[in-house]
């Protein structure tokens, strides 16, 4: 009977192959396990930060977003202790998932919101969204005590002569109506 005999070469090369492929093959598959995010888009409504995610995944796993803010220009970003959180859904391809992060109380001039999907995913940020979109909706300012004191006096002294006014009028009717009647003849 014959041996067949590898080179030593050849059997060292399939000695490193062979985990490098087990490897791989094992992380394509952590890969597929783990939840995709294609994107987040975020807008402002006075002191709510709202958006929507476009993800996939295995149904009910949590994605937790992870609200950002930038303090002064050219700062980083660093956390403001505010998160949000979507469950996905089963089904084929991308869902968009809404979430609401309320900012009421920071003062920072930059928000973003990011997902941190692991180590080998990495980040999905969303784009920076200043803070002066998210300033408060219209508001009607006060007026100062010193310009309302002098308008409600002309209003209170206009209605004291509509008032006069109106009981001299009254008072002309009914003594021109009660008084005597001419007579023809």
């Amino acid at each position: 009977m014959r041996s067949f005999r590898f080179p030593a070469t050849a059997v060292a090369a399939l000695a490193l192959l062979i985990p490098m492929g087990a490897a791989s093959s094992a992380s394509a598959a952590t890969t597929r396990n783990h939840p995709q995010v294609d994107w987040i888009s975020v807008r402002c409504a006075g002191d709510t930060l709202t958006g929507l995610v476009q993800a996939r995944g295995t149904q009910g796993e949590v994605l937790t977003l992870t609200l950002l803010e930038r303090q002064r220009d050219g700062a980083h970003f660093m956390p403001a202790g505010r998160t949000a959180q979507v469950t996905l859904d089963s089904g084929r391809g991308p869902n968009r998932y809404r979430f609401s992060i309320p900012i009421a109380g920071l003062t920072a001039r930059a928000y973003q919101a990011v997902i941190r999907l692991g180590r080998k995913q990495g980040v999905v940020r969303s784009p920076v969204l200043p803070a002066g979109e998210c300033a408060p909706g219209p508001v009607v300012p006060e007026a100062a005590l010193p310009i309302l004191l002098p308008a409600s006096m002309l209003v209170s002294i206009a209605s004291v002569g509509v008032v006069a006014r109106t009981r001299r009028t009254r008072r002309a009717r009914r003594g021109g109506a009660s008084g005597p009647q001419p007579v023809s003849s």
